[in-house]
């Protein structure tokens, strides 16, 4: 200690206020313009490919535990094959069984940020043998899929800013 009573090297409390009050300039710089990305135009595009990852993967997982057989193909049960277990043959168990050990592959099926209301998180089937699935209007889906070729796409002829379809991500 020193002769004043003060220890060298310790924080004053003009220290502390200096420290907080940078933290808290930097925080008001920062936090408006994280506000900005959640509700910008470019949030919606980053939500659809997230959630276009998501479904994907989740019928690429199924279709890898079903010995090449996307969800759906039989009997159209897709959202059950992929938030419930599945034995072998794709059949939904809502609990584990020792025969229906696969999946699930999603909790829920995500919604489609590009597809305004109470449908956004349904799935229109397109039947069209290994073609692509097509935008169907006319109908609420937020998601159209073909169970011929595992393809999943937003169900809207909406673009984004640059002019992109959004059935095209």
């Amino acid at each position: 200690m020193s002769q004043t009573g003060q220890r060298a090297g310790a924080f004053t409390l003009a220290d502390f206020v200096l420290a907080a009050t940078l933290v808290a300039a930097a925080a008001a710089m920062t936090l408006p313009s994280l506000g900005r990305v959640k509700t910008g135009a470019g949030s919606e595009q980053m939500e659809l490919a997230g959630n276009l990852a998501l479904l994907r993967n989740a019928i690429a997982a199924y279709q890898v535990d079903h010995g090449g057989r996307y969800p759906g193909a039989n009997g159209g049960r897709l959202v059950e094959q992929l938030t419930l277990c599945t034995d072998e043959a794709g059949n939904p168990s809502a609990i584990r069984t020792a025969k229906s050990g696969y999946g699930p592959y999603l909790v829920a099926v995500p919604r489609c940020p590009v597809v305004d209301g109470n449908g956004a998180t349904a799935i229109l089937l397109d039947a069209t043998p290994a073609d692509p699935p097509s935008v169907t209007t006319g109908t609420k889906e937020g998601w159209v899929y073909n169970p011929a070729t595992g393809q999943i796409i937003a169900n809207t002829p909406k673009k984004d800013a640059a002019g992109r379809s959004y059935s095209t991500y």
